[in-house]
């Protein structure tokens, strides 16, 4: 309400995008759908690419993690172009890593072992000696044990 009375159509966005997650998070996938959509809007209306960005992969994520598999994808496409676009390193990793996960939740080694080496190539570009690029690098060694199987 406070951004939308002082007309920040970017803080009522980002607003909208966290009650999404936070609606997401608590299994309300319908009302949250209905928040990160509106958010989307917002983000486009203002030329946000980045808070599309990571709307379209929010929404991308939620839709693979309840079964719907193609819009998913097609979102998370969507948002890793935008990711590219803006330079944003940290969306691609993200992005790339869960997908990665959520294939290796599924016994898809193959897809798991692309996304999580990308994640990990991208990652090296600015993550130094992070200790989660060790941590991907650890999953990625488990994924390729896995594939023997």
């Amino acid at each position: 309400g406070l951004f939308r009375a002082v007309g920040s159509r970017l803080g009522e966005g980002n607003t909208l995008k966290a009650v999404g997650e936070v609606l997401s998070y608590h299994h309300d996938k319908v009302e949250a759908l209905k928040s990160y959509e509106e958010a989307l809007g917002l983000f486009r209306a203002v030329g946000s690419r980045l808070g599309e960005a990571n709307t379209l992969q929010a929404i991308g994520f939620m839709q693979l993690d309840t079964g719907d598999g193609e819009a998913g994808l097609q979102k998370l496409d969507q948002a890793l172009k935008l990711y590219v676009g803006v330079g944003d390193r940290v969306g691609q990793v993200n992005t790339y890593w869960g997908l990665g996960i959520r294939s290796a939740q599924k016994g898809n080694f193959g897809e798991a072992e692309k996304s999580v080496s990308r994640a990990i190539e991208i990652g090296k570009e600015f993550l130094g000696k992070h200790p989660f690029l060790a941590h991907m690098e650890g999953i990625l060694r488990q994924i390729c044990q896995d594939m023997k199987k």
